[in-house]
């Protein structure tokens, strides 16, 4: 299963842990997601306060376009690409940092990289899948659709050239130590969740059989 945002307080959030304090290592970030015609500039996740140096952020600002950005100085400079998806459908996304640079793939076609300027530090809000922690710390911006296998790597670029997304549904393993929180009221409305960290390196966030316990955010 995956999970379904509607667009109007729906959220994950993953608290911040130092396993996602990247700084210059390289890393991946690649889920699949389904837009349910969201509203425009709605965030798909945001990691960390929207401008806190060295944050990181892929919205998607029109119908067939997602945008990534990264503040590199606070409320001051930041770095974007834009890139092409399509409407109403199944899109592979995958953000890569490798060496300086970062790269974004859509469906395993990569698009124009910029240098990070920042590194990719850890930020005390952690992740928000769905929607956008703003400046203040509160929730907004919530994106409409579907997402499933969030996965986040650490020390591991896994793209460096164009690929064939992957087809089935990842393997995970270990114990569940990663926080998953959301309004209260969202059981109903999403199925359930994994959010794993796995020997340190990869936290999933994917549909799974077992039920999750969810918290008031």
């Amino acid at each position: 299963g995956s999970a379904y945002f509607d667009g109007s307080g729906d959220y994950i959030s993953v608290p911040d842990s130092a396993g996602f304090n990247f700084s210059t290592d390289d890393f991946t970030i690649d889920f699949w997601m389904r837009p349910d015609v969201p509203a425009a500039n709605s965030r798909i996740f945001t990691f960390g306060r929207d401008n806190g140096t060295g944050s990181i952020q892929i919205k998607q600002s029109s119908a067939t376009t997602i945008v990534v950005e990264q503040v590199a100085d606070v409320g001051a400079e930041v770095i974007s690409t834009a890139a092409t998806i399509t409407a109403g459908a199944w899109n592979h996304i995958a953000l890569v940092q490798h060496g300086v640079a970062y790269t974004l793939y859509v469906n395993g076609v990569a698009g124009v990289s910029f240098n990070n300027d920042e590194p990719m530090s850890s930020q005390t809000d952690g992740f928000v899948i769905g929607a956008r922690r703003n400046s203040s710390g509160g929730i907004d911006s919530y994106w409409k659709g579907w997402i499933d296998e969030f996965r986040v790597s650490r020390s591991v670029a896994r793209w460096a050239a164009n690929f064939t997304p992957p087809s089935s549904a990842y393997a995970y393993g270990g114990d569940f130590v990663a926080d998953c929180s959301a309004p209260a009221g969202v059981p109903p409305t999403l199925p359930p969740i994994y959010c794993e960290l796995v020997s340190s390196s990869y936290a999933i966030l994917q549909g799974n059989t077992v039920t999750p316990s969810w918290a008031a955010a």
